[in-house]
């Protein structure tokens, strides 16, 4: 059932990125799309994806997210590009079995389980994953000191995804689940080998112009805009609460 209703009982507007993993109800769900929610809201019906093929009984009377860790790219893929259940069903799929094949010892406990969630909460899982983001502390240190607001995200040096946020304060906001997400990618992932370096990212940045776009406009909270390039494609999130408007978040991902 692809469908969540969120209310905001905040005073302020609230930011929803896609690939943030709600756990709970009778399954657990990936936002597919970003989108700014206005304080004090009414029920916003929000666009979700199952993430838990296997269950259809309550696990929880109460909702919560992943703490540390958002989808990762390959899963946030198909609910951001294609919007399709089954497509988002194989990736999780897919990365169950490569984490199970990175993680032999979490192996029986996954099997026992289809959640996605649960999987990447799994010690073994959740030691390794830390061990591959490193010092993501002392990452996050250089990306302050040079005023970054976005990372581009490559595995075996071929580039495949990139967040880019209004401000360095907003992705720090983000980075400690980012981080853990392009990890788990990199474990979970066969890529072809290229070579990254600072000149292709920047490339890869620039390129955000494309042969097709779609705009949603909610008037006063947000407009969205969908980019499909060659081999690409670009989402971006724009916040009309104030002005002047302002891009809060573009996420771009290879795609073909």
């Amino acid at each position: 059932v692809n469908r969540l209703v969120l209310i905001n009982n905040s005073d302020h507007p609230l930011l929803l990125l896609a690939g943030e993993v709600v756990t709970g109800g009778k399954q657990d769900r990936v936002i597919g799309v970003d989108r700014i929610v206005s304080p004090k809201s009414g029920p916003i019906d929000l666009s979700v994806f199952c993430v838990e093929p296997g269950r259809w009984v309550a696990s929880s009377d109460h909702f919560g997210s992943m703490k540390s860790q958002m989808a990762q790219p390959s899963v946030r893929t198909p609910a951001m590009a294609e919007r399709n259940q089954q497509s988002v069903w194989a990736q999780v799929g897919s990365a169950l079995s490569g984490m199970a094949r990175a993680v032999p010892q979490a192996s029986p406990s996954m099997q026992a389980s289809t959640s996605y969630a649960k999987a990447m909460e799994n010690p073994d899982v959740q030691k390794k994953v830390e061990s591959v983001a490193a010092d993501y502390d002392g990452m996050l240190r250089e990306l302050k000191k040079e005023g970054a607001k976005g990372v581009v995200v490559a595995i075996n040096g071929r580039i495949l995804w990139a967040d880019v946020f209004a401000s360095t304060e907003l992705l720090e906001k983000y980075w400690q689940k980012l981080i853990r997400s392009y990890a788990a990618d990199s474990l979970t992932t066969a890529s072809e080998h290229g070579q990254a370096d600072q000149k292709s990212a920047q490339l890869f940045l620039d390129q955000i112009h494309g042969n097709r776009e779609v705009t949603e406009t909610e008037p006063g909270l947000f407009r969205r805009t969908e980019i499909s390039g060659d081999g690409y494609r670009v989402f971006s999130l724009t916040s009309l609460v104030s002005k002047p408007e302002y891009t809060v978040h573009l996420a771009k991902m290879v795609y073909s």
